[in-house]
């Protein structure tokens, strides 16, 4: 009831990319202990630090000259706008940052594919756009690989097909100890 009469609406809160808690001892907001050490995309988004962000992916500021690109496509699959938000992190990372890091704070990198589009596109025959979207996904890894800036993969979990793909084309991989690629 102090927290409320206080006109504090909630017990957690995100201020400047740190996850904060109501402490009843000293009525003020006090940092989360035991999380000074990981970078947690959600507080960074809450603080404003998304450069770009389209359906499938965004572009996060991670500080220190490092931009971060992670998915958020359904399963992490990738698809068009997963593409784009590669290449825009590459573009944006190589003007004025020192690296990029690809990764996201789902239970799984990435499914791989987006297969259900790739299924239509086959069935509605539409050859052509099929062939592009394998020529952007191309493109993308290419860009990647031969970036002149650091890339870094951090898979984890489920990191299947094009998710393995897009860690081979990194410059560094930095695993998680539960993780399935291939």
């Amino acid at each position: 009831e102090e927290m409320l009469a206080a006109g504090n609406s909630t017990f957690y809160k995100v201020e400047n990319g740190v996850r904060k808690f109501y402490d009843k001892e000293s009525k003020q907001y006090q940092p989360v202990s035991g999380v000074e050490n990981f970078i947690i995309l959600d507080n960074l988004r809450a603080s404003g630090k998304v450069l770009w962000k389209n359906a499938g992916a965004s572009v996060i500021d991670l500080g220190d000259g490092i931009l971060n690109v992670e998915f958020h496509s359904k399963m992490n699959s990738l698809g068009t706008d997963v593409i784009q938000g590669l290449l825009k992190g590459v573009e944006l990372a190589e003007n004025g940052y020192r690296g990029l890091v690809v990764g996201n704070d789902a239970p799984n990198f990435s499914a791989g594919a987006n297969l259900g589009l790739v299924y239509m596109q086959a069935l509605e025959q539409e050859f052509d756009e099929l062939n592009m979207m394998i020529q952007q996904f191309q493109q993308a890894m290419m860009r990647m690989r031969y970036s002149s800036i650091p890339v870094v993969g951090t898979p984890h979990g489920l990191t299947l097909g094009g998710g393995c793909e897009l860690n081979l084309h990194c410059d560094r991989v930095v695993a998680s100890a539960e993780s399935y690629i291939g």
